[in-house]
């Protein structure tokens, strides 16, 4: 199970990718569009965020800018009022979740096409361009962006999440060759308006909730490499911790949210949302019963002794490595690193999910 989720279907899609290919009828095309900003007190980042937008390759009289806040109570709201022109504030008195956000965003949003993202995020100028090429393909209901790393004040965690950011990247770009991916990159994505579908206010992951409501209405969602955005790896384990702890969560809530997402004759993404989003709960269990179902065949070969021997000096490298900086130098235990505290973090999602109820609002 453990080998299959983390490489056999990595390997399944680098071979379907080549087999099975479903290409893109991607075009020049230049339709309005409204850029929905979701923010919550980002009086630091606000400006910039829209200033990056309004400067992007894109025709300024065919591009609106909204910026929904969710009961943010610095200066967010002020300066976004300063802008004017086709930059427009919806604001709210009280914080309820990002999902009750862009539910009322959209009723009031009269535009086909729609391009998600978040206050923290630059994008390249021609991100929204490259998003929105992709409509031109009329069977397209959402389309990805790609969130690329860059570094300030990097140190081994954030060297260890950035890695594991470029596997999951690999993932998503194959399965978009052979159809959709499951999930988007909530910083960057677009999505034509008519799949939207309200989501239920108490949502975590809305950027896997919608497109996958996408996927069940029969549209295509992909993933574009050329559209990208630009974020800081995180180094703090705190924080980490706690946004990637209510990430997995959100993924018990999906299924809860929307069970019809294990109906085969539903979900036609099924196999690749059990293989890439659910296997990934389990993995905690799977890895302590290789360890001790190992420990119960020590007596049966010499193949079993190297493989305890092999687990316990992962687990050992790792706990070390947090005493001796200088452990952290060597690139397989600072993989083993980010591998061991994203399982923990699993653990950690599944206890939010029963008994944090309010976990959809980011604090």
């Amino acid at each position: 199970m453990i080998l299959y989720t983390y490489v056999g279907y990595p390997l399944l899609l680098l071979v379907a990718t080549k087999l099975f290919p479903n290409k893109v009828n991607k075009q020049s095309f230049q339709p309005e569009i409204t850029v929905l900003i979701s923010a919550f007190n980002e009086q630091g980042r606000i400006q910039q965020k829209i200033e990056n937008c309004l400067s992007a390759d894109y025709p300024p009289e065919k591009m609106k800018i909204l910026v929904v806040s969710d009961g943010s109570t610095d200066a967010t709201n002020q300066i976004v009022e300063q802008f004017g022109g086709n930059v427009s504030l919806l604001s709210f008195d009280s914080q309820r979740g990002k999902a009750a956000c862009l539910n009322d965003a959209m009723q009031v949003i009269t535009t086909d096409y729609v391009v998600l993202t978040d206050s923290r995020q630059d994008f390249e100028k021609n991100a929204i361009a490259e998003l929105i090429n992709n409509f031109h393909d009329e069977t397209v209901g959402a389309v990805s962006g790609e969130l690329l790393f860059y570094s300030e004040n990097e140190n081994t965690f954030s060297q260890g999440v950035d890695t594991y950011w470029r596997y999951e990247k690999f993932i998503r770009s194959s399965e978009s060759k052979i159809g959709s991916v499951v999930g988007v990159t909530g910083a960057i994505y677009a999505l034509k308006r008519e799949y939207f579908q309200p989501i239920p206010v108490n949502t975590v992951l809305d950027d896997v909730l919608i497109p996958m409501q996408v996927v069940l209405q029969g549209g295509r969602v992909l993933f574009e490499p050329n559209a990208i955005a630009y974020d800081i790896p995180s180094s703090d384990k705190v924080r980490e911790k706690k946004r990637k702890t209510r990430t997995i969560a959100g993924n018990y809530q999906l299924i809860e949210l929307k069970p019809e997402l294990l109906n085969p004759t539903k979900n036609r993404l099924l196999l690749q949302l059990v293989s890439h989003k659910l296997l990934r709960l389990v993995m905690p269990i799977c890895l302590l019963l290789l360890l001790l179902s190992n420990c119960f065949l020590l007596d049966y070969g010499w193949f079993y002794g190297l493989s305890l021997l092999g687990q316990i000096g992962v687990y050992t490298a790792v706990i070390l490595s947090s005493y001796f900086e200088r452990l952290n130098q060597i690139k397989l235990i600072k993989i083993a690193n980010a591998f061991i505290t994203l399982n923990l973090y699993a653990v950690y999602g599944l206890k939010e999910f029963l008994f944090n109820k309010n976990i959809h609002i980011w604090k």
